[in-house]
């Protein structure tokens, strides 16, 4: 599904009902799709085979005024990812907040500039394990460009 819906038009994916375990290539999926005010990839969507996120999300709801809501389901594990690069890159939130809390790190992807330049990125929902010690080179460079003081940034982690 490589860049199946970049640079498109579209402002809602409802891909809940696709069957996607058999994908192992999201690369840049829904990359420069600046209209998306909604993604749906909760029910059957999956993402249990695929091995790259990178920019998956880059600049989704970019020149939305509220942002982008992602609803990601139970399926969409990163278990055999090994890139996250860029998956998020200059993208806008819908009040700033994202649940990745399905994410894990069992593979040990790559996340630098995860969330490069996610200007209004206030609040995360995340797996403890997906910030493990691991990743400390990683982390300057996770929220690049981001304009994050103190503690404007809240990451909540939820087994």
């Amino acid at each position: 599904m490589k860049g199946t819906f970049s640079n498109s038009g579209l402002t809602s994916i409802d891909l809940s009902a696709a069957d996607t375990s058999h994908v192992t290539n999201m690369f840049e999926m829904f990359g420069k799709c600046t209209k998306l005010e909604s993604i749906n990839l909760t029910g059957n969507f999956s993402t249990g085979a695929v091995t790259t996120l990178s920019e998956a999300f880059e600049r989704v709801g970019a020149d939305t005024v509220n942002g982008v809501e992602i609803l990601f389901g139970g399926k969409c594990t990163t278990s055999n990812v090994y890139s996250m690069t860029s998956m998020f890159q200059d993208a806008k939130f819908k009040y700033g907040i994202l649940d990745i809390s399905t994410f894990t790190n069992s593979n040990k992807p790559e996340i630098s500039q995860m969330f490069d330049t996610c200007e209004n990125l206030k609040t995360i929902f995340a797996d403890p394990k997906l910030w493990t010690r691991d990743y400390q080179f990683q982390r300057s460079t996770v929220f690049k460009n981001c304009n994050l003081k103190g503690d404007h940034l809240v990451v909540h982690l939820h087994h």
